[in-house]
């Protein structure tokens, strides 16, 4: 990482050379530097030392990142402007505080300011699946203070049989329409059949099962799962291809 000079930040890149010692990626390291960056380079443009930034001045950055218009990916094209989404600047504000911390190890940056920036949150009701301990000590947690609500979105997207059928006509190959209607009669996540081969997916009726009717059966290297699957009309009309 560079300065407006071209020259190293001896910090930060002490920062990003720390971080495949503590296991992580070099995704993580390409994330941390561009997000470490950001404050970097917020703070050289209003005249502000990074290293006497204040909580304030943090919630100005925070602000700043969804109110600012990201750059446009093309000079040629007029676009409307696009900004950041609530959780992208959540995330940039986690790589924020881990260079925030490890300065303030290494004695470059406040450790008062540091030490606030989390604060102890007891949980009432644990996650599914997280145990609390025999002494309750895992329903102590450390949460961000700085932090903007993210709005809750509905992610899943469903087709149509009518889509689903256009798009099992339009796959050239065969293992693409099997995908197809794999995913349609069983619902099973792309990510489950991706890689599956001729001989680690098979559709069978599997003798003496709870579940009455044909299954699909994907291996994969953390193991398998069985899947019953329903008849979808659209996808095994007599037009359609096979």
């Amino acid at each position: 990482m560079v300065d407006e000079s071209y020259r190293l930040h001896h910090e930060s890149c002490l920062f990003l050379a720390s971080l495949p010692d503590m296991g992580r990626s070099f995704n993580t390291e390409k994330a941390y530097a561009i997000r470490s960056a950001l404050l970097l380079t917020w703070c050289s443009e209003r005249g502000l030392d990074w290293k006497r930034i204040t909580l304030l001045d943090l919630a100005r950055f925070l602000r700043w990142l969804v109110d600012e218009p990201l750059p446009p990916r093309s000079l040629r094209v007029t676009v409307p402007p696009r900004f950041r989404l609530e959780k992208s600047a959540n995330a940039v504000m986690t790589g924020v505080f881990g260079f925030l911390r490890f300065c303030s190890r290494n004695e470059c940056e406040d450790a008062e300011l540091v030490a606030r920036l989390t604060a102890t949150k007891y949980l009432n009701w644990l996650p599914p699946g997280k145990e609390a301990g025999e002494d309750g000590q895992f329903r102590t947690v450390k949460t961000k203070i700085l932090k903007l609500p993210e709005p809750v979105e509905e992610v899943v997207d469903y087709l149509t049989p009518a889509e689903a059928d256009r798009l099992f006509q339009v796959a050239t190959r065969a293992r693409d329409r099997f995908l197809v209607a794999l995913l349609g009669c069983t619902g099973e996540r792309i990510s489950e059949p991706w890689d599956c081969g001729a001989r680690t997916c098979s559709c069978s009726v599997t003798p003496g099962c709870s579940a009455a009717g044909p299954k699909a059966r994907t291996s994969t290297s953390g193991g398998g799962r069985t899947t019953p699957m329903e008849p979808w009309p659209s996808l095994v009309s007599p037009g359609s291809s096979r």
